[in-house]
């Protein structure tokens, strides 16, 4: 049984409404023709990664934030639930977030390789997936830990 408040629903929580944000911004820019803020150099360049092909979802002219932002929302509802006792959110945030790694590996392939410039509104998404993967993994494992103790 847990007790005192539950750091990685919490950890999880704040994860995801960062990037609900995160990719409600990058959504906005693609949509709304906001001028994107990210400074530019020879490698950090967001406006040549958030307008190359790599930046839609294959066969469509959707931006793959939006495919985050749906991702993000998915998490913060995950994470309420599990901040409100919810059996069995703690592994399909696991799942949830393990597969999202997928596309977050291409898109780090892609920007490096193919694009030769980094977005950094892009990496911190990556970092919000990763750290989302790694809440849920935390969470898990204490999970196992308290099973083995009973």
């Amino acid at each position: 049984m847990r007790t005192g408040p539950d750091r990685t629903a919490l950890a999880a929580l704040a994860l995801g409404i960062a990037g609900v944000a995160v990719s409600g911004y990058l959504t906005v820019v693609h949509y709304g023709g906001v001028a994107l803020a990210c400074q530019q150099s020879s490698l950090i360049d967001c406006e040549a990664v958030t307008t190359s092909s790599y930046s839609l979802i294959p066969g469509t002219d959707l931006p793959v934030s939006l495919a985050g932002l749906a991702w993000a929302l998915v998490v913060v509802g995950l994470a309420s639930a599990l901040l409100s006792g919810a059996r069995g959110a703690d592994v399909i945030l696991l799942v949830w977030s393990a597969v999202a790694m997928i596309p977050v590996l291409y898109l780090v392939w892609a920007e490096i390789v193919i694009v030769h410039r980094i977005c950094l509104w892009c990496t911190v998404f990556h970092a919000i997936v990763l750290g989302t993967l790694l809440a849920a993994l935390v969470r898990l494992q204490g999970a196992a830990a308290l099973e083995e103790q009973v």
